[in-house]
């Protein structure tokens, strides 16, 4: 009878453990298995400010779109066999490319612009700006790099985009000395930038900084450099600091 007792407390016990294991290994899914969070922002800072500068070019007459992804934009003919083609979609499957510009009515696909940071001086990224610029080549979308930098010139990025992007070069009626309304000053306006002035970009929304002079109060006939996406966006930076 004993022997018959043993047993079975041996059989317990291993059933025992055997679940305590099966409990650490295998946890069944949780709410918290796929538990995500919000990103900062959709694009670097350098990004958003670049992105101001085409607003400004641009906006008027075609769309800009930013990050899209390659595959979004060029697509594999028929006729190419099953092998080839799964190898050249996995080639594009993982990749985007910074800003698109599009027609303003239909979004057709016009041209791409790449914006070069440091990262691009390395051998992958090289090869894969390689790879970028002979794909969408083949595809008949023009592609222009332009290099990432503190400030840039409205109409140096202009010549840039009118000299590799041809239709651009052919309908671009664009005027980087638009005008703002002065919020302190109604009915005057002020210019954006002159032709041979770099702009400096909005920290919070990147937009043109423009020069301004305060009108009265304590900091009256000072001048700061507000945002040009006023009153939308109502930054205000030092002269000193916006030099900086």
């Amino acid at each position: 009878m004993i022997p018959d007792l043993l047993i079975l407390l041996v059989i317990i016990l291993a059933v025992v453990v055997g679940l305590l294991i099966l409990k650490k290994y295998f946890k069944p899914a949780s709410s918290n298995a796929f538990s995500y969070q919000s990103k900062n922002s959709l694009c670097s800072p350098a990004e958003r400010s670049f992105l101001g500068v085409l607003d400004q070019l641009l906006a008027d007459k075609y769309r800009v779109l930013l990050k899209v992804r390659l595959a979004d934009l060029i697509e594999i003919p028929k006729g190419v066999s099953k092998s080839l083609r799964q190898s050249a979609l996995n080639r594009i499957s993982s990749k985007h490319v910074d800003f698109v510009v599009c027609n303003k009515n239909d979004l057709s696909i016009l041209g791409v612009i790449e914006l070069d940071d440091q990262s691009h001086k390395s051998a992958k990224r090289q090869k894969r700006d390689r790879f970028l610029d002979s794909a969408l080549s083949a595809a008949g979308i023009p592609i222009v790099h332009i290099r990432a930098q503190n400030t840039y010139s409205v109409v140096e990025i202009q010549n840039q985009l009118q000299n590799n992007l041809l239709f651009m070069a052919a309908k671009s009626e664009t005027n980087p000395r638009r005008s703002v309304s002065d919020s302190n000053d109604q009915g005057k306006t002020q210019p954006i930038s002159d032709d041979t002035e770099t702009i400096e970009i909005c920290p919070d929304c990147g937009g043109a900084l423009v020069r301004r002079q305060a009108q009265k109060g304590k900091f009256a006939g000072q001048h700061f450099m507000a945002c040009s996406n006023f009153p939308k966006c109502r930054k205000i930076v030092p002269i000193k600091q916006a030099a900086n």
